[in-house]
């Protein structure tokens, strides 16, 4: 109707239901009012078009603009900065509970080797490798990272501090935030989740680095239905299904080719 081709029912940052009227190249997000108390002048949820966008090649760039902007005598409702909860991924990730750390007054960790510091012993739970996808590839990484030798002797270290092994990938993230330890190693996903809900989690990424993981889709040969399943991935690749992919998670346009060279 109209050139819509579909609709995408989204979960917005209040609570409230968006629905996305999906084109080739083009979404219009549909949402009920919202509450009009707002502590600016300009509230983003009022009713009209809002949200316009621009392309930046660089951070520095916007920071030049938005200074720009002010030499025009324009108010404007914050500068500019980071929005982590608009940026969930698939890579290994610390969920800290800040009120935890002030209860028990420990530092903020920064990075893997943090985690091995004496005052974090009982404070820290992770994914079990043995059941748990999020855990192996934590373990997988840090393997990668450091080496096998060195690594393993890592991994020992990591363990005198360790409270709990969890099967859950997720569970590690979701303890932090109910205050029953300080650090969940987790997915990154994870703590934006806990984050867009309200808990007193701060997400950090290790400074060392963090294994990541590449969602693939397959046919399998003994699949009884094999006309329907190719004809979901032939949609997967439509423009449609690229876009719902980029509105529900951070995906990136990658050349395959040079993941193989």
């Amino acid at each position: 109707m109209l050139g819509w081709g579909g609709v995408l029912e989204l979960t917005g940052e209040r609570g409230e239901t968006i629905w996305y009227l999906q084109a080739h190249d083009t979404w219009l997000g549909l949402r009920r009012k919202q509450s009009d108390a707002h502590p600016v002048p300009y509230d983003r949820y009022a009713v009209g078009v809002h949200h316009v966008a621009f392309e930046a090649p660089s951070r520095e760039a916007v920071d030049e603009c938005w200074e720009w902007v002010l030499t025009q005598g324009v108010q404007t409702e914050s500068a500019p900065k980071e929005f982590p909860h608009y940026v969930p991924g698939y890579y290994a990730a610390f969920c800290v509970n800040t009120e935890v750390l002030k209860k028990k007054n420990l530092p903020m960790p920064t990075s893997w080797q943090d985690l091995t510091k004496p005052v974090y012993k009982g404070e820290i739970v992770m994914p079990n490798a043995a059941s748990s996808g999020t855990g192996y590839l934590q373990v997988a990484s840090l393997l990668q990272m450091k080496g096998e030798e060195a690594g393993w002797q890592f991994l020992k270290e990591l363990d005198r501090n360790m409270a709990q092994y969890i099967k859950s990938g997720s569970r590690p993230c979701r303890a932090a935030a109910a205050g029953e330890f300080a650090i969940g190693a987790s997915f990154a996903f994870s703590a934006v989740k806990q984050i867009q809900q309200g808990y007193p989690v701060k997400l950090v990424i290790p400074s060392e680095g963090a294994g990541y993981e590449i969602e693939v889709s397959s046919l399998m040969k003994t699949s009884g239905n094999k006309a329907d399943v190719r004809r979901f991935l032939d949609w997967l690749l439509t423009p449609t299904a690229g876009t719902a992919w980029v509105l529900d998670r951070p995906i990136k346009d990658v050349d395959v080719k040079q993941l193989f060279s």
